[in-house]
């Protein structure tokens, strides 16, 4: 706003400049307010925390590598992407579950990508090392290995602790973007 002499005379230019000036403030807050609401929503837990029961066993085709079939997700992602084809919205599973044992303590792992998983199983022996613990060693959980124990998958679900982790999903979104684009990062080439 201009004063000319005393009373307020408004110029057009001064007016554009106080809605530009308002716009943006407005805008600004609005900004705060959404990163504010997504910074909440990240440092929420999971409501999935201590409220799911085990109901069964995870099916055997679903966690023994020798039995896992990535031919379903294939196609899928070829359908999807390549050939621009209309597919299911829930695809397939991409990899066999991360089924991981204790027999001594009789618990059974389920690893769950970017929710702390490998810091769960870098907690223990691994049971193929050399020197590893028999009473504190974890290993992958395989038909074979099962057979091998005398142990019916059945009944190592029905009396071994199962447990697994989970994470926000907002934040397991934001963990797994960051660790494609430091893990996977190409400084050359097209992608």
């Amino acid at each position: 706003m201009v004063t000319v002499a005393g009373p307020l005379v408004a110029s057009r230019g001064a007016w554009h400049a106080c809605v530009l000036v308002l716009a943006l403030l407005c805008s600004r807050a609005a900004a705060d307010a959404v990163a504010d609401f997504y910074g909440d929503l990240v440092a929420q837990p999971s409501k999935l925390a201590r409220s799911v029961e085990k109901k069964g066993m995870i099916p055997v085709e679903r966690w023994d590598d020798k039995l896992f079939s990535f031919e379903p997700f294939h196609h899928w992602v070829m359908n999807s992407s390549i050939y621009r084809r209309q597919v299911p919205r829930n695809y397939p599973m991409s990899f066999p579950c991360g089924v991981w044992v204790n027999h001594h303590y009789k618990f059974v792992f389920i690893r769950n990508r970017k929710a702390a998983s490998t810091t769960v199983t870098d907690n223990f022996d691994k049971c193929h090392y050399k020197n590893a613990d028999a009473k504190l060693c974890i290993e992958v959980a395989s038909l074979a290995a099962l057979k091998e124990r005398g142990l019916d998958p059945a009944d190592m679900w029905r009396d071994y602790f199962v447990f697994s982790t989970s994470r926000n999903p907002w934040a397991r979104a934001g963990s797994s973007y960051d660790y494609c684009s430091t893990k996977w990062a190409r400084t050359s080439g097209p992608c």
